[in-house]
């Protein structure tokens, strides 16, 4: 399994721009792509596959089983450091010929069923709930849901890949109520540029 990783990780150094190689390897990016809908190894073997896709990675990251990550153009797509996207998320970079960079931030949790449309920008820390459609960027540490999706609320406690959902919970605030938790982290950057008492409304994010 290592080795195949290594070789896949070489494939996407090698092949960094896949529009410069034609039918071939539009064809195999999308052997590539059922692959990685399909096998396991959300942190390992999927990652690489699409690291060889074009996909551009800065960190670690789990991957869900069933992810879409366009056909077209993959190579438009970066994902941050303790990312975590879900069953059946589509992360979409082009529509016709317009076709526009797409960025999910460090420490940012997408949801089982989200749609990312092109061009959009979640912010560092941010959560996208299931089944979510994003039309525009999410700031850092929001909490956003619905088609379109829209904030509900605040983040002092990001889902990261070590972050225990408990915590996440007791860290949400209503909009417009600040939070020194993280007040040392809030920017602009990105990993991609260098990178409250529970609602009963409020079902856990969902990924497997």
């Amino acid at each position: 399994m290592g080795a195949l990783v290594k070789k896949l990780d070489e494939i996407g150094v090698e092949w960094a721009d896949p529009q410069e190689h034609g039918v071939g390897r539009a064809l195999f990016n999308r052997i590539l792509h059922l692959l990685a809908r399909n096998l396991p190894g959300s942190m390992s073997l999927r990652v690489s596959l699409h690291k060889a896709r074009g996909v551009k990675f800065h960190g670690s990251a789990f991957i869900s089983s069933d992810v879409y990550i366009d056909d077209g153009h993959p190579e438009y797509l970066e994902i941050g450091n303790e990312v975590s996207i879900g069953v059946r998320a589509v992360i979409i970079t082009h529509m016709r010929e317009h076709v526009s960079r797409t960025v999910i931030e460090d420490e940012v949790f997408v949801g089982a069923n989200a749609t990312l449309l092109p061009g959009v920008r979640i912010g560092r820390g941010s959560v996208v709930a299931a089944g979510s459609t994003v039309v525009d960027d999410v700031p850092p540490y929001t909490f956003v849901a619905g088609v379109p999706a829209r904030p509900i609320r605040k983040i002092t406690k990001p889902l990261g890949l070590r972050t225990a959902y408990k915590d996440f919970i007791a860290g949400l605030r209503p909009l417009g109520i600040s939070s020194n938790d993280h007040s040392s982290e809030v920017d602009s950057g990105s990993a991609a540029e260098n990178g409250f008492e529970r609602p009963r409304e409020l079902d856990p994010p969902t990924i497997e």
